[in-house]
């Protein structure tokens, strides 16, 4: 089993890009879609991004076994079959998930990845029943037929906090699942700087970024 995540780039609500990172952990995904947001935060239209990309408009990407050019009916068919979608708008100026550009109204329903409280978990706890011993239980060796028995689920929320800081005790697939992250309050500037100097960038970011921060 391998697990196929994926990072759009939308301009204006259309997709004009798509990166394939198969196995690839979310901490590093992250660190990916920052690295696109500050390379090219600054394109307008989905001509200006390609070229400054690609150095041209029409492309192929390869996928083995396929190969496919850059429209957007094929870049959309791609993306639906992400099982992790992320998506850096440049437009709204945020990464957040999905498979299609949203509206303001719709992104402001979404926490910012710094509130307090990003979302809530669905938990379910086991609760036993009242006049049971769980010890005699696992003494009489018959613990899996107890719980059967004598144990219930019961569904709870637990909160989702959110992140002041991003460190290596980061949860990041809570932090992309429950929340959008606004790169319109970052330096990105000083990201990119940051990005360029950082020693360890090899094992976070793809080749192309790393190449193209070194030409930044």
């Amino acid at each position: 089993m391998s697990f196929r995540p994926t990072i759009s780039v939308y301009i204006n609500g259309r997709i004009v890009d798509i990166g394939y990172y198969r196995n690839w952990d979310e901490k590093s995904l992250l660190y990916e879609a920052v690295a696109i947001a500050a390379l090219y935060e600054d394109c307008r239209s989905a001509e200006e991004y390609l070229q400054r990309k690609f150095g041209r408009q029409r492309i192929s990407y390869v996928i083995e076994p396929e190969t496919f050019e850059n429209t957007e009916e094929n870049l959309k068919w791609f993306e639906d079959c992400s099982e992790w979608p992320i998506l850096v708008d440049l437009t709204a100026r945020c990464i957040y998930m999905g498979t299609e550009a949203k509206s303001e109204e719709e992104l402001r329903r979404i926490p910012d990845f710094d509130e307090d409280v990003i979302g809530y978990r669905k938990m379910h706890k086991a609760v036993w029943r009242p006049g049971t011993c769980e010890e005699a239980a696992f003494r009489s060796g018959d613990y899996w037929g107890y719980c059967r028995k004598n144990k219930r689920y019961k569904e709870t929320r637990e909160e989702v906090p959110g992140y002041h800081e991003i460190d290596p005790g980061t949860e990041f697939a809570d932090l992309l699942d429950y929340s959008k992250i606004p790169f319109d309050r970052m330096d990105l500037k000083e990201v990119l700087r940051c990005l360029k100097a950082w020693p360890d960038a090899g094992g976070y970011l793809s080749e192309e970024t790393i190449k193209k921060l070194a030409a930044a």
